[in-house]
């Protein structure tokens, strides 16, 4: 967490265009998710939290175990899930900007997610129980997103926000997650 705010500390403001070196869009991603911004980085991180806390998550949560179904991978050309689209968000990958408000990282990040659902439903029969775990998973990220990010409401983001790393981004055996929230 020091090493987190030395180097947030080191790093000035983006350019006066708002645009990001794409090797400092992880300190900008770090440095809003950590003072809890209201910005459109910092509502997708809540949404992503939210979805990430339903009881049907656990199957998008992580990569496809390629052992189990080695066809997988033969089959679904772009793979994604959920804590891959975590780490893109958490790293700055998205490109939402030195002030976490481009809405262009907000559409990547609901391409993403929308992949996972598109890839539930390429891969698996349609009576199959992950696609019908699907719908209940599809409405909380649709209802929050439209809530949150597309219309910027104030209805309760910030206490998702609070948990988004603990929800996502496993730490690494012995590790902690960074400090940011």
């Amino acid at each position: 967490s020091s090493t987190l705010q030395a180097q947030l500390s080191r790093h000035g403001p983006a350019g006066s265009n708002g645009h990001v070196r794409p090797s400092d869009r992880h300190i900008h991603a770090q440095r809003l998710l950590h003072s809890r911004a209201d910005c459109l980085l910092c509502r997708a991180a809540a949404v992503l939290a939210r979805v990430a806390s339903h009881p049907h998550s656990p199957p998008f949560s992580a990569p496809v175990d390629a052992e189990l179904f080695p066809e997988y991978y033969e089959r679904v050309a772009q793979p994604m899930d959920l804590r891959t689209v975590a780490a893109k968000l958490s790293s700055g990958t998205y490109n939402f900007g030195a002030d976490g408000r481009a809405e262009a990282g907000a559409k990547q990040m609901l391409g993403d997610v929308l992949l996972i659902w598109r890839n539930c439903r390429a891969f698996n029969p349609p009576r199959a129980s992950i696609v019908r775990m699907l719908a209940p998973i599809e409405d909380t990220f649709r209802d929050a997103w439209a809530n949150w990010v597309e219309t910027e409401a104030d209805s309760g983001w910030e206490e998702w926000l609070r948990c988004a790393s603990r929800l996502l981004v496993a730490p690494p055996f012995g590790g902690k997650l960074p400090g940011f929230v």
